[in-house]
């Protein structure tokens, strides 16, 4: 029987790594994320009194998700970190308070969906520290 640690260490041995295999089992995996960011936004990461304890659960395992994902891999990182600029003043230019709208109206899903897991991540927390 495979201890918790044990399941850590095979992830990331999957994708903790700069070499060409361990580069496409991670952009697998973002892929899957992402696209699972994408297609379930709205319910997954709205930060509203009612879903709070829902979203909190869907962002912390979302966000554990990720870091297996990313595993400090230079490559994923440095995508991820030019989206989120790129994310970030697209949101200042159009005057979000949070980077994020709740719907997926006019704007749609116009960034990098982990982008607005991290968001998310932050509301969440911003949140919890005003209470």
């Amino acid at each position: 029987m495979r201890g918790e640690d044990d399941v850590e260490d095979s992830a990331y041995a999957i994708v903790g790594g700069d070499d060409a295999s361990s580069v496409v089992y991670a952009s697998i995996g973002r892929e899957i994320l992402s696209s699972t960011i994408r297609a379930f936004r709205s319910s997954l990461l709205t930060v509203g009194t009612r879903s709070r304890s829902s979203a909190v659960e869907n962002v912390s395992m979302l966000a554990d998700l990720a870091s297996v994902v990313y595993a400090n891999s230079n490559i994923l990182c440095e995508g991820f970190w030019t989206d989120w600029e790129e994310f970030c003043t697209n949101g200042q230019q159009r005057g979000d308070d949070d980077g994020m709208d709740d719907d997926d109206g006019e704007r749609g899903m116009d960034g990098e969906p982990v982008c607005y897991l991290l968001d998310a991540s932050h509301a969440l927390a911003a949140s919890t520290l005003a209470e």
